[in-house]
């Protein structure tokens, strides 16, 4: 059952019905009660129990493309996709890019089975993909300046081959990519060298 407690709602609004579940009385003292049990700060807020009266992780939001019951269906896959919302929340916030939490909420709701079509999931599979993207760009970009160096014969230190070798594989860039396998042969090439010095 759905019980509305109108947490906000000023009295007229909230005896004017329309609404097709019960509600707590405005003058109840247990709408105050609710409110600091379940620390409800703003609204729209949603709050589901189950039959021993303990607490759900469900949003709102997900009622846009859910039933309740579809909510509660496996509270393993719903919470991978409340764990993607709110990755996706920080990521809106402007926060600094949870690259570590978004990995392990998608290696957590692969791993419960959450469906490919789940709001949260698909839409933080996409903000990861074009962040990859992006990581990628700049990788190529960095490697594409050191080969650029190294084929104008300017003069490239192993260390700056090595730092741009490091900054590609943070961004996991493909070894495939033609200038990232050029900088890895050429740092084999110089270590080489140096052994056969040492020799």
């Amino acid at each position: 059952e759905a019980y509305f407690t109108g947490h906000g709602w000023h009295r007229d609004d909230f005896t004017s019905g329309g609404m097709p579940w019960h509600a707590v009385p405005f003058d109840s003292e247990r709408r105050a009660y609710l409110k600091k049990k379940f620390n409800v700060r703003f609204g729209p807020y949603l709050i589901a129990l189950d039959s021993a009266g303990r607490k759900l992780s469900i949003d709102y939001e997900d009622l846009e493309h859910k039933s309740i019951q579809q909510c509660l269906e496996d509270p393993a896959q719903q919470e991978a996709s409340y764990v993607c919302l709110e990755i996706l929340r920080k990521i809106k916030l402007g926060l600094p890019f949870p690259e570590q939490e978004a990995d392990l909420a998608m290696q957590y709701a692969a791993r419960v089975g959450l469906r490919q079509e789940d709001p949260h999931f698909s839409c933080l599979r996409e903000v990861l993909s074009e962040r990859q993207q992006e990581l990628e760009k700049s990788a190529k970009t960095k490697c594409q300046q050191i080969v650029r160096a190294l084929d104008s014969r300017q003069k490239v230190t192993v260390q700056e081959v090595e730092d741009a070798i490091n900054f590609a594989t943070q961004r996991r860039l493909c070894q495939d990519d033609p200038d990232f396998s050029r900088l890895l042969k050429t740092l084999a090439e110089e270590k080489g060298k140096g052994s056969h010095k040492g020799k």
